[in-house]
């Protein structure tokens, strides 16, 4: 048989959840714009190379303590994965359902699988910081049915765009950082 690669490619795009905005709409279309703004931007290829060049060239300590450092920054996170759009069988028993889950390094984790015309979503909690996930399970099929109602109910504007400059602010200042720390260990 051919060589099958298990190897999976990935990279953050870092958001902010716009908790405060009243609507479930509005706060759909601040995740959408800026889901959008960071995927046309140069910064997730530019932090994916830098990411690389950090694993292979680091200290695995160093690279622990930043990836630490980082996630204790972070309070939830998503994922989706686009699975296959036909039932699927393991020997000639259909598969039901799929699910996933990304990595545990925040309080709360989203995993979105998508597979044959249906949506399944996994959430995964720390207990100490979510002690009543059952809550959030149930709020969460909520607030999605609220998004379609609201979408059902208005015309879409296109969210508007903005610039790419805070981005490229940051990827600059995480290149100097990074060459700081490789000039220290050196």
């Amino acid at each position: 048989g051919a060589d099958v690669s298990l190897e999976n490619k990935f990279n953050f795009l870092p958001i902010n959840m716009p908790v405060t905005l009243e609507t479930p709409l509005q706060r759909l279309y601040s995740c959408k714009r800026d889901l959008d703004d960071k995927k046309k931007s140069p910064a997730p290829i530019i932090a994916f190379a830098l990411n690389m060049f950090v694993l292979k060239w680091l200290p695995k300590w160093l690279v622990l303590e930043a990836t630490y450092m980082v996630f204790n920054r972070i309070t939830s996170m998503m994922s989706n994965v686009p699975g296959p759009q036909e039932q699927k069988y393991v020997k000639g028993i259909p598969v039901h359902g799929m699910i996933f889950f990304s990595p545990g390094l925040s309080a709360t984790n989203f995993g979105i699988v998508s597979y044959n015309n249906k949506v399944i979503v996994s959430v995964l909690t720390d207990k100490t910081m979510v002690p009543d996930a059952q809550s959030l399970a149930e709020l969460f099929p909520k607030e999605v049915d609220e998004m379609h109602a609201a979408i059902q109910s208005k015309d879409f504007e296109k969210p508007q765009k903005r610039g790419y400059f805070a981005d490229l602010l940051i990827v600059v200042l995480t290149l100097l950082f990074a060459g700081a720390l490789v000039y220290v260990i050196s």
